[in-house]
């Protein structure tokens, strides 16, 4: 739908957000390599998407602190897209550009949102202007809806227009099922969660033991042994995510020691395995020593080890605590709180990265039951 959308899938603004922005730099950045080893320098692409992104942030602002102002980067923005256009044009010469309809509503676009920040500013005087006011996205949304209301009918009625208008007013999407009873799926959804199993301190000991290295000798193994890994975690992701994992439990100890001998200076990082915080970097990620690199590595390889050879279960937890507990998990932090401070860092590691994994099969659960309707529902037509 990002790459090739159909007839109403262009019309979605949110597809083209979704495609040009910050993650997408994010991913060209982490697998530059990869890419340019199949299709080429990617400079030129990345440079128009984060033209593109800066473009969307400055037509779409909410706030008077990301507004539209005279001499601000908002409005610098605009005119680089004009230029970036003309120079596009020129360079095409008739073959690769756009068309012209899409060129020409653009500049007029932004040339109109330049001449209608001057008036305001130097004729009513405004100091600011919030562009996300000037977007008609809810108005081709409701259109949209009003022609798809009642089958495809791209040419409704003055009647019609004002019947369709009305029922959207009441109209609810929490609808019962065309025909039959009310499945128990439903009713069961709509009843109290039961208990959640008390688990939490045999858990807790489970982390004490993994990390002590040797109390888990004699416990059963839980896992097939594979003579490899189905996949593994990047490097330069994983030194981000021990910055993030500092920042959340390393950051609160009050032990300078702790924080010395867990933390860098940026300068002082690795540069391969710090490239892509370096990029991210705005002023306010952390660098994470050696040290608690190799712990973060460690607890993701013995989470890998788990989710990619068998499927997610209610002991899914249990089981990456029982293989950390084989690994030679190497302490962090002073001499006095290194037990303490390791610990905390296994535990909100591991919780962190089970909830975006349990959050990525949950999306993609729901983006396989919206093909299914809607392959059901073009059927039907």
């Amino acid at each position: 739908a990002h790459i090739k959308p159909n007839s109403f899938e262009k019309m979605r603004v949110n597809l083209a957000f979704q495609l040009f922005t910050t993650d997408v730099l994010r991913g060209l950045l982490v697998f530059q390599t990869a890419i340019e080893e199949q299709h080429g320098d990617s400079t030129a692409t990345a440079h128009f998407v984060e033209l593109i992104r800066d473009l969307i942030a400055a037509m779409s602002s909410r706030t008077p602190t990301r507004s539209l102002k005279r001499s601000s980067e908002q409005l610098q923005c605009l005119q680089a897209v004009l230029n970036y256009l003309n120079a596009w044009e020129i360079h095409a010469q008739g073959r690769g550009f756009l068309s012209k309809s899409t060129s020409e509503g653009l500049r007029v676009t932004l040339t109109s949102t330049q001449e209608l920040l001057e008036y305001l500013t130097e004729k009513v005087g405004y100091t600011f202007l919030m562009t996300s006011r000037l977007s008609q996205d809810c108005v081709e949304r409701l259109f949209g809806i009003i022609r798809q209301f009642s089958g495809s009918n791209e040419h409704p009625g003055p009647s019609q227009f004002l019947i369709i208008a009305s029922a959207l007013q009441f109209y609810s999407l929490a609808r019962s099922p065309k025909k039959g009873n009310t499945p128990p799926a439903v009713v069961s959804a709509l009843l109290s969660c039961p208990p959640a199993p008390k688990e939490k301190e045999c858990l807790a000991k489970l982390v004490d033991k993994a990390i002590d290295n040797g109390d888990l000798e004699t416990a059963e193994e839980v896992l097939d042994h594979l003579p490899y890994v189905a996949q593994k975690s990047d490097a330069r992701l994983l030194f981000y995510m021990a910055g993030y994992a500092a920042r959340k439990t390393i950051l609160k100890s009050s032990c300078s020691e702790c924080k010395t001998s867990c933390l860098v200076a940026a300068d002082a990082a690795p540069e391969g395995l710090s490239s892509a915080t370096r990029a991210f970097d705005r002023g306010g990620l952390l660098y994470p020593s050696r040290r608690l690199f190799d712990l973060i590595s460690t607890l993701e390889d013995s989470v890998t080890a788990c989710l990619s050879t068998q499927c997610l279960h209610p002991d899914t937890m249990t089981d990456i605590l029982a293989r950390i507990g084989q690994s030679n998990v190497p302490p962090i932090g002073c001499s006095q709180h290194a037990s303490a401070l390791t610990k905390g860092v296994a535990h909100f590691y591991c919780i962190t990265r089970l909830y975006f994994f349990v959050k990525s099969i949950n999306r993609s659960r729901e983006q396989r039951s919206k093909r299914k309707n809607l392959r059901k529902s073009a059927s039907l037509q």
